[in-house]
């Protein structure tokens, strides 16, 4: 067993509350934005009035998150790491570049499937997307998790 000089021990007991002690400080240095931390996950929320403003303010955070990273000797995956713009339908209506650029040490992040508030339907406390009732292997997953949800 090799001794561990930074970070946590990776299968050990404590391992999990041990690197969310670690990274217990990191919502804090992220500006322009709010966050959820979920074990290893972290969920960065920001809004903005156009496109340009989101750009800018969502590239301060990535630069937030590398500045982090960097002191705490971390790597961000950024083949993990996705974009997702949430608008509704008015919001975006004068505009057609609806693409987020956002960079994280040095590579461009990828931007998941745009999706409109309207295409969003909302199961107990729950929003679901649309394609989910629509697409038919989807809908086979959502009857399933339907039946379970229901049970609870």
């Amino acid at each position: 067993m090799r001794p561990v000089k930074i970070g946590v021990p990776q299968g050990s007991t404590l391992g999990p509350l041990l690197f969310i002690l670690f990274i217990n400080d990191l919502p804090s240095q992220l500006s322009h934005s709010e966050s959820t931390m979920f074990a290893d996950d972290t969920t960065v929320l920001t809004e903005g009035s156009s496109i340009h403003d989101l750009n800018v303010k969502l590239n301060l955070v990535a630069q937030d998150l590398s500045t982090w990273t960097q002191q705490n000797q971390m790597v961000t995956n950024t083949l993990k790491t996705k974009t997702m713009l949430i608008h509704s339908p008015q919001q975006l209506k004068n505009t057609s570049d609806r693409s987020l650029s956002v960079t994280l040490n040095g590579n461009t992040l990828a931007q998941i499937r745009i999706i409109p508030i309207f295409d969003l339907v909302k199961f107990r406390k729950l929003l679901l997307p649309v394609n989910i009732l629509t697409n038919p292997s989807a809908r086979s997953s959502f009857k399933q998790m339907f039946k379970f949800l229901s049970s609870i």
